[in-house]
């Protein structure tokens, strides 16, 4: 009982009373932080692995989206096109519009952008490792070459086409008449 007394007296004098020396000591030692890494706590964690937000991350496949060639006389070609979500996290598609619909041309080339799915709207959530497809249709009457555009607007921040989290889905046809 003697030695458990004495051992609770004496641990103030080991943890810090220092008896208006410490000045002294923390010139001669430094303030204790010098050298150590800022990101790193006390038990040497960085957090580096535990702080790493999820994201969405968006592929669109194919790259390009190239029509070929079409007669003049065709009722139009459909293609098609995937949005897809790489990430680990939920990725939020904001809109997938034509923003430019082969007007280069002075006429309307790339139209009838349509969900495969047969799904309302183009704004919506995809978790990892889904996808949702697209359908857009090249269809003119007069001979040509055309380029457009889709623009897809997400929240993956990893990319910047013409804006943060925007892709853009190149559209190119050429048109001919038939023989």
């Amino acid at each position: 009982m003697r030695l458990a007394l004495i051992s609770l007296v004496m641990i103030p004098l080991v943890v810090g009373c220092g008896g208006g020396d410490e000045e002294k000591h923390t010139s001669d030692w430094g303030s204790g932080y010098e050298g150590l890494d800022t990101a790193t706590d006390a038990v040497g964690d960085t957090g580096d692995a535990d702080d790493v937000e999820e994201a969405g991350v968006l592929r669109v496949t194919p790259e390009t989206l190239d029509f070929g060639t079409i007669a003049t006389t065709s009722t139009g070609k459909v293609a098609y096109f995937a949005v897809i979500n790489d990430g680990t996290a939920n990725l939020l598609v904001k809109s997938v519009t034509i923003t430019d619909s082969g007007e280069n041309t002075g006429f309307e080339v790339f139209s009838n952008l349509r969900r495969a799915d047969s799904g309302e709207g183009t704004e919506f959530t995809l978790g990892p490792n889904e996808k949702k497809e697209f359908s857009v249709v090249a269809m003119r009457s007069e001979p040509m070459e055309a380029e457009g555009n889709i623009e897809i607007s997400t929240d993956d921040t990893t990319i910047d086409d013409e804006g943060i989290g925007k892709y853009q889905l190149k559209l190119f046809v050429k048109v001919v008449s038939p023989l």
